[in-house]
């Protein structure tokens, strides 16, 4: 026997000397895409998720071929009720209800994996204790008082300051305990990873987000701004500038009073001259959270000596709205993370029903794929069993409408199959991971929508033989750093919502999703890693601050390759603590003008040139009018007589979208992000993008699938980059041999996906 023949023994033997029992988890890159690995195979069949932890749920699904579950618990407490407290006294512990819970998948399938979810919360004996460690809201206090967010789970009582280094240390050595009596346990062998929660909603947001009262005032929080200003600045000099307080020392730095925060609910942005130190608040308060993430993550990984996948929920930029009040706002720092392997969110709420809507996302997507951190999509859709299942638990009627539009039920159990179909022809051809989370208990208690499951799950495990790389000719950049610049709504606090112009980062997605070709989505600070000669069409999305290095970084990496660069709202108004228009036109090469003080609804028109020029990329002429609604933002507008005017604004001759041909790309810029298919479509176009699609439905698209959901009835066509043989992706029917065009003939709301595969170039 050979020393190589000898290998798989020896590692056989060296696992079973391991302190951490179970199998070796990690992400590795295949295919293309960031994928779960257990025991260097890959592992791709999603996992079962609920609220309603039973065996006769965990059995329903084993029965479908899954084979790993998650369960809610805590090392703790859990702050909004989800698992009863582990930890009920300084010297008491209590882990029976972790116990059962695994005990309760385990009695389904003996060999299953298991996921728990630890919520990381503050027990009330130690809140008590260590009063001082607690969260200071603006009024003085630590306790919410009236009116509370009730959909946000906040009750009248403390919660943890991020910045205590008490909380942080004890949470820390729960946590560790917690892993540890796993580890110990008849199921700890059966752990495929963790998922560490905390704040609101298991989500890692802060609880005072869509409050009335705002946070956190705790002296460790004020220490922690003031030591990372100080990091930043390095000299009393250089802050004083920034700010432009002559004579501050750091010493003066404080967290903005509420009143500074809100500012002036009248303005679009913030001024920087006089309120960069609202915006460097905000800038530190976005990185706080996933420094937690990964302070905890970093506990998992030590514990686990490293053999065990972590992940939180985290970075939801585009489903907050940009709002960062949130602390959502940290994408960039949790992608340097070392310790965590995946980041979950449940699918957008925003524009999720059947047919006229879509998967859109929380977050930008490509950041995953660069930093090689898998997406866990939390599917949590509901059924056509929602009514009867919300008046089982006794959900109140308010309750139930506002559920309804967020988790999507529908009439019937075919539509609950193709909503079903949708997310999975998603998760195929973004490459990530999906759970099946059945919320209240028993979306899925009916056997017509489980066979549908089977199918499902098949297709999605089968993904991981193909090539799952993006298509993508489009990219859209968005920017974390630029929303610390925006200001409140004008009906703050009564909207619970406070952030105005970034209402963009989520009404842009339902019509790029439409257009027939598929996007990625990164941010500008991945500027260094993108693959850009993947794209012909880029898309600066809410860039409104872009420092002097990106600005060079975009000169040498973007404007080339006769690529359509299109311009949003206000780019690169801002730099650092400088804003101009000149800044505008030197990053754009057109000159942008900053318009009228008081607030306009972005709603344009596409004038005669742009009616011409849609028609001239084969485009409907009958739209017209499009753009967000309400007045958001203030105007700004075109000025350029070099440039080919597009679109006004609504009732002005104010040119809003214009484009100008620049030497060797061409440059757009439009007032609202917020297009149609049809105006994207003609952008890409000219761009030389490859359409997929051109009938408006909802489409996902990689170099292995496709998937259609149909707005509307009828014949769609499906073009393909190259001749291919084309299968259904779902029970991997041949569908056609050696062709570029696939017809479909669809019902509304249907959804289709197909795999194609192009023949060796010797049969071609």
């Amino acid at each position: 026997m050979t020393i190589w023949n000898l290998i798989p023994v020896l590692t056989l033997i060296a696992s079973s000397w391991a302190v951490v029992p179970g199998p070796r988890t990690e992400v590795k890159t295949l295919m293309g895409r960031p994928t779960f690995f257990v025991e260097g195979n890959p592992y791709t069949r999603p996992l079962f998720a609920t609220y309603v932890p039973t065996e006769y749920y965990y059995r329903q699904m084993q029965e479908i071929g899954t084979e790993v579950f998650n369960f809610q618990t805590n090392c703790s407490a859990c702050d909004i009720g989800f698992s009863t407290p582990v930890w009920k006294g300084p010297e008491e512990w209590d882990f029976s209800q972790m116990d059962q819970r695994a005990g309760e998948i385990l009695k389904a399938k003996p060999d299953a994996w298991i996921l728990p979810r630890i919520y990381i919360g503050t027990p009330e004996w130690w809140w008590k204790q260590y009063p001082e460690e607690m969260t200071v809201l603006d009024h003085g206090g630590t306790v919410y008082k009236n009116p509370c967010n009730k959909f946000m789970n906040v009750n009248k009582r403390p919660y943890p300051s991020l910045a205590s280094k008490k909380w942080r240390e004890d949470m820390a050595m729960a946590l560790r305990k917690t892993i540890e009596h796993i580890q110990n346990s008849s199921y700890g062998d059966r752990i495929f990873g963790y998922e560490i929660a905390a704040l609101g909603s298991e989500e890692w947001y802060y609880l005072t987000a869509n409050q009335q009262q705002l946070g956190d005032y705790n002296p460790q929080m004020q220490d922690a701004f003031r030591k990372w200003v100080r990091e930043k600045y390095q000299t009393r000099e250089q802050l004083a500038s920034a700010w432009n307080k002559t004579g501050i020392d750091f010493s003066d730095v404080k967290i903005p009073s509420m009143q500074e925060r809100v500012g002036d609910p009248n303005i679009t942005f913030r001024d920087p001259a006089k309120e960069m130190n609202v915006v460097d608040f905000y800038l530190f308060y976005n990185e706080v959270i996933p420094q937690t993430i990964d302070y905890f993550a970093s506990v998992v990984k030590d514990v686990t000596e490293g053999r065990k996948v972590v992940g939180a929920f985290c970075n939801y930029m585009y489903e907050f709205r940009g709002s960062p009040e949130f602390g959502h706002n940290g994408g960039e720092a949790i992608m340097r993370s070392k310790n965590i392997d995946f980041i979950c969110a449940p699918p957008s709420y925003y524009e999720r029903q059947l047919a006229s809507g879509a998967e859109c996302y929380r977050r930008p997507f490509l950041p995953g794929m660069l930093h090689n951190k898998l997406w866990f999509h939390d599917n949590d859709l509901a059924s056509f069993l929602f009514e009867r299942i919300m008046r089982r638990v006794g959900v109140p009627e308010e309750t139930i409408k506002h559920y309804a539009t967020q988790i999507y039920p529908t009439p019937t159990a075919q539509e609950s199959i193709w909503l079903y179909q949708r997310a999975a022809g998603f998760v195929l051809c973004e490459g990530i991971y999906e759970s099946f989370f059945d919320l209240h208990g028993g979306y899925f208690d009916h056997p017509q929508l489980r066979n549908a499951l089977i199918d499902t799950a098949n297709a999605i495990d089968f993904g991981k033989t193909q090539n799952r790389a993006s298509a993508a000719e489009i990219l859209i950049i968005a920017d974390e750093a630029s929303l610390a610049y925006g200001g409140f709504l004008s009906d703050w606090p009564k909207s619970h919502s406070p952030w105005r112009i970034n209402q963009t980062l989520m009404s842009h997605q339902p019509p790029f999703i439409k257009c027939g070709a598929p996007f990625d989505s990164g941010l500008l600070s991945d500027l260094d890693v993108i693959p850009f000669d993947q794209y012909k069409m880029v898309v600066f999305l809410n860039t409104f601050h872009i420092s002097t290095a990106d600005r060079l970084k975009i000169d040498q990496k973007i404007k080339n390759t006769d690529r359509v660069i299109i311009w949003c709202y206000a780019p690169g108004f801002f730099n650092a603590n400088w804003m101009s228009p000149e800044q505008m036109q030197q990053l754009t090469g057109i000159r942008i003008s900053a318009g009228y003080e008081t607030l306009i609804e972005p709603r344009q028109i596409l004038n005669g040139e742009g009616t011409d020029w849609l028609k001239g990329a084969g485009e409907p002429t009958d739209v017209k009018e499009f753009g967000m609604e309400g007045k958001i933002c203030k105007l700004f507008y075109v000025q350029d007589s070099e440039a080919q005017p597009l679109a006004t604004l609504k009732g002005t001759d104010k040119v809003t979208m214009a484009c100008k041909k620049m030497d060797g790309w061409t440059s757009v810029y439009t007032l609202n992000p917020v297009l149609t298919p049809e105006i994207i479509r003609a952008l890409a176009k000219q761009a030389g993008v490859h359409i997929f699609s051109r009938s408006n439905d909802t489409l996902y698209a990689n170099k292995s699938y496709v998937t259609i959901n149909a707005a509307s009835a009828g014949s769609k066509i499906i073009k393909l980059p190259y001749k291919a043989d084309v299968y259904n992706a779902i029970d991997q029917r041949l569908l056609y041999r050696d062709v570029q065009d696939v017809e479909l003939s669809l019902m509304q709301g249907e959804t289709v996906i197909i795999r194609y595969v192009s023949k060796p170039s010797n049969q071609q």
